[in-house]
């Protein structure tokens, strides 16, 4: 049983185990190659903290390289650059926002866990499929409390890919339903990073009109002012309506969007 009392379904026959084949870290390599194509926090101050974390489904490792140091990026940004020249308010209510989403998606998570458990159990499932490739072992760097629960979430996913895997091999579930499963939980990673680079860029023109203003010239007087233009107010109830938009702009991209040609100049 983990932390959220979800009873896991393991593998703990030793020849199963001895039949999964070490690759020597070749497609992790490859994964990292491919997705994460740039260090999105080379030039981040902020401190780190070391995260074990240890990937075993090829899906989660392409989400972990694709999303999840831009992810990062984006919420030091809004929480320390932006943080110096917007209301302290205003950034608090954009990283409520944040957490808002990332703990919708980990309850959506959690129940797709929470039911691909029950039809193992239902079908008296006790061993699990095993990937026969290397793990992702590493000591992940994390910048802040937002990018730690959204490394959970990716973890979450992780930890369902076997078990939807396992109910496919075995005739429980349809290769379509499979699919389709998989699809939804990917979702479920991939519009966090989606909505909060939307948020960020929300933050950055903000900062930008605030530039403007200071910069331009009154007509009457030709003294500059400093008054910031008003913010439109939102509340956490208004993240579900702001969730749905950014979904039907993103759901029609190309997953490698939010990995190319996404970084701000500003950082």
């Amino acid at each position: 049983m983990d932390a959220r009392g979800i009873t896991m379904v393991t593998s703990t026959t030793p020849s199963a185990k001895a039949c999964a084949m070490s690759d020597n870290g070749k497609l992790n390599d490859r994964i990292i190659a491919r997705e994460g194509k740039q260090d999105y926090l080379a030039r981040v101050e902020a401190p780190r903290k070391r995260i074990p974390v240890l990937l075993a489904s090829p899906e989660a490792k392409r989400l972990f390289a694709r999303f999840f140091d831009s992810m990062q990026l984006h919420t030091n940004f809004i929480s320390n650059i932006a943080r110096s020249r917007l209301a302290a308010d205003d950034i608090e209510q954009v990283e409520a926002l944040i957490a808002h989403n990332i703990a919708q998606a980990l309850v959506d998570m959690d129940k797709a866990l929470t039911d691909a458990e029950a039809l193992c159990k239902a079908n008296h499932i006790s061993e699990l499929a095993e990937y026969a490739q290397d793990p992702l072992d590493e000591n992940v760097g994390v910048i802040s409390s937002l990018s730690r629960q959204y490394l959970d979430l990716i973890v979450r996913f992780d930890q369902v890919m076997p078990m939807l895997a396992t109910l496919e091999i075995d005739g429980i579930v349809r290769k379509r339903e499979l699919d389709a499963r998989v699809a939804q939980c990917k979702k479920l990673v991939k519009r966090i990073a989606y909505a909060t680079r939307e948020l960020a860029n929300g933050v950055r023109w903000r900062m930008n009109q605030l530039a403007e203003d200071a910069a331009a010239p009154r007509e009457a007087t030709g003294t500059y002012s400093n008054t910031p233009r008003p913010i439109k107010k939102a509340s956490l109830a208004d993240a579900d309506l702001m969730m749905s938009k950014i979904n039907d702009q993103n759901d029609s991209k190309d997953e490698n969007e939010c990995s190319e040609g996404s970084t701000p100049d500003n950082f």
